[in-house]
């Protein structure tokens, strides 16, 4: 199933993943965006209409990991990671999308940003 040898990766503002001696391990994502459903209810009515559906922001989760030649240099790194990957944000506070590319499926491009923290284990 194509090229055992390609090593797992993404590269997101322009950086990739190989700078922090990070490996993708599994990328957790839906087919599609996900929905959020509108519906009206009417007074003295059972039930509701559905009303419209609106598409949300897509969520990637991705599980990797990193490596340091020794704890000093692991938490160099991490933080160095965090820095990274924390989104910049505009003049109105929002987070601004960087285009993020995975190795395996480098025909797609992604407008992203972290928009949770990363969790260690």
């Amino acid at each position: 199933m194509g090229n055992n040898n390609k090593k797992y990766g993404f590269k997101y503002d322009d950086q990739h993943t190989d700078n922090y001696n990070m490996l993708v391990l599994q990328r957790f994502r839906n087919a599609g965006p996900a929905k959020e459903n509108h519906y009206l209810t009417i007074p003295y009515r059972a039930g509701a209409l559905p009303v419209r559906v609106d598409n949300l922001g897509k969520n990637i989760a991705i599980e990797f990991t990193i490596t340091g030649e020794d704890p000093e240099d692991l938490r160099e790194k991490l933080r160095d990671l965090a820095e990274w990957l924390q989104p910049e944000l505009d003049n109105t506070f929002r987070p601004v999308p960087k285009e993020l590319i995975f190795n395996d499926d480098n025909d797609k491009r992604w407008l992203a940003y972290l928009a949770t923290g990363i969790e260690l284990e």
